[in-house]
């Protein structure tokens, strides 16, 4: 499991200098107005709000984005009823 992890963080990081480089390189060739750098600004938040709820869904009781486990256990909870067996009748 902390292999797992450890690989998905270090693909993460390659990902996030790739896309770095990328957006670097579109910002340094790119002509300089308003529009091209909302455009790479949008696109550049857009790409970490990504990678930081694909990072979150890692973990998803750990962080800033922590659903509800009540209706896990609730679920778990009924389908521990549904199967115990039943009594030998005698």
């Amino acid at each position: 499991m902390v292999d797992t992890r450890r690989a998905l963080v270090e693909k993460t990081r390659m990902l996030v200098a790739w896309l770095s480089l990328l957006f670097a390189s579109f910002g340094l060739f790119a002509p300089k107005n308003a529009t091209v750098m909302a455009f790479l600004l949008l696109g550049a938040s857009a790409i970490a709000g990504c990678v930081f709820i694909i990072l979150e869904l890692g973990t998803p009781t750990q962080g800033v984005i922590r659903p509800s486990v009540q209706p896990i256990y609730q679920v778990i909870r009924e389908l521990q009823l549904v199967q115990r067996p039943a009594l030998p009748a005698g």
